[in-house]
């Protein structure tokens, strides 16, 4: 496995001169989180005025708990519902990731890229869907087994690319998610280091109000699709060697 700097660096080599079609792909993500933020903050605006009014004012708050968990179940369906379409977006940069990294494109292909997940959307539907369900699942024995599994989970996406590659098709959501979970194996620390380097650069989309999001999340995608790379060569000896000799 290579060191954090060398993975981030490959990054850097993907995005090098193709930032801009990147921040595009990213676009949406952003958009979708700065709302999720504001009606998050929104709905603790509201739990704040329900806890804190006097009995008898804003009756309507206060007194009829059913449009209330009403307008939660709203929000928290709308967050799934953005989440799957950032999603969407960020799966299309996971793949253009790794297409650049094996040199199989040149450049950022707008809008084949997205095309391509539009293709298989039933898969990615699939995907999507039934990792938000194991990880539920998981998180409800305590929010550490969660974790864990969403680190498990992680090259997912990466996986149902590779078997499209290799057969023309999707392989089915549980083998993607099987494959990954073997992937991760004995790996799923190094991923949460690597995550955890990124926390500056989380920093700086934050005090930018989303806006530094548009290069952070391809950077930060780029470098898993590194990472996954590296795991697929750790698997196959002759696949690591054909590539050191290409570097």
């Amino acid at each position: 496995m290579e060191s954090r700097v060398e993975l981030k660096n490959r990054a850097k080599n993907i995005l090098d001169g193709r930032r801009g079609k990147f921040a595009i792909l990213a676009i949406v993500p952003m958009i979708f989180d700065l709302n999720i933020q504001f009606s998050s903050n929104i709905d603790s605006f509201r739990s704040i005025v329900d806890k804190y009014t006097p009995f008898g004012a804003h009756v309507s708050v206060r007194s009829n708990r059913f449009f209330s968990d009403l307008a939660t179940f709203g929000l928290k369906t709308q967050n799934i519902i953005t989440d799957f379409i950032s999603m969407f977006f960020i799966v299309a940069i996971m793949w253009v990731s790794l297409d650049l990294l094996r040199r199989k494109k040149d450049d950022v292909q707008l809008p084949e890229d997205l095309f391509l997940v539009g293709k298989n959307f039933v898969s990615y539907l699939a995907a999507f869907f039934m990792q938000w369900i194991y990880l539920g699942l998981w998180s409800l024995l305590f929010l550490i087994p969660g974790i864990v599994k969403s680190y498990s989970y992680a090259m997912t996406y990466y996986v149902l690319k590779d078997g499209y590659e290799v057969t023309g098709k999707m392989p089915s959501t549980n083998e993607a998610i099987t494959r990954s979970r073997e992937l991760m194996y004995g790996h799923k620390w190094e991923l949460f280091i690597l995550d955890l380097s990124f926390i500056p650069w989380r920093f700086l989309s934050l005090i930018t109000l989303g806006v530094g999001s548009l290069w952070v999340t391809p950077y930060v995608t780029a470098t898993k699709a590194a990472f996954y790379e590296n795991l697929v060569r750790e698997e196959d000896p002759v696949l690591e060697e054909a590539e050191e000799l290409e570097f």
